[in-house]
């Protein structure tokens, strides 16, 4: 199974969207006006949740998550998508 929703602007634009993929994983992504995917969090039935951040070039620059066992990370990337700084290991 695979369910999308998306919502535009007056002009077209897309600004968000909401996804079921398959039976265990769903998310929401936020979009810059640009059309490139900014904001996006995610669930997976397993109960990992995260929340990634990118740039305006739709690098991804932060990474936040907690795995099923309630163990939280942070990971931080630079202009190159290249990690710099993770606590405590490496999420998602």
């Amino acid at each position: 199974m695979h369910l999308d929703s998306s919502f535009f602007d007056e002009a077209g634009h897309i600004l968000a969207g909401v996804s079921v993929m398959a039976a265990d994983q769903c998310g929401v992504t936020l979009y810059g006006l640009d059309g490139r995917a900014r904001t996006m969090i995610a669930l997976r039935a397993d109960g990992l949740a995260g929340l990634s951040v990118a740039d305006a070039r739709g690098t991804t620059r932060v990474v936040l998550g907690v795995d099923p066992a309630g163990q939280p990370a942070l990971l931080l990337n630079d202009r190159n998508g290249e990690t710099y700084w993770t606590t405590p290991a490496p999420p998602l």
